[in-house]
């Protein structure tokens, strides 16, 4: 099952492109591409290594709205 992510939100936020923001996790362009856009699959060490590499926690990848919330 894939969960919803916010890391097109976190990665703008930081003024990170695509490419970069996948290089910076480790992870294809594509692989990035597809949990922006269908979610993250339960991959617990692959969302930890995205967290890192957008200086956030694995929780704000799952926040289904994290700027009405005030996290970024």
């Amino acid at each position: 099952m894939r969960r919803k992510s916010s890391i097109r939100a976190l990665r703008k936020a930081r003024g990170l492109g695509r490419f970069r923001a996948a290089e910076a996790a480790g992870v294809p362009k594509n692989t990035l591409d597809g949990w922006e856009q269908y979610g993250i699959p339960g991959q617990v060490e692959t969302a930890c290594r995205i967290a890192r590499a957008l200086g956030c926690s694995v929780e704000e990848l799952f926040a289904d709205d994290i700027f009405a919330e005030g996290v970024a």
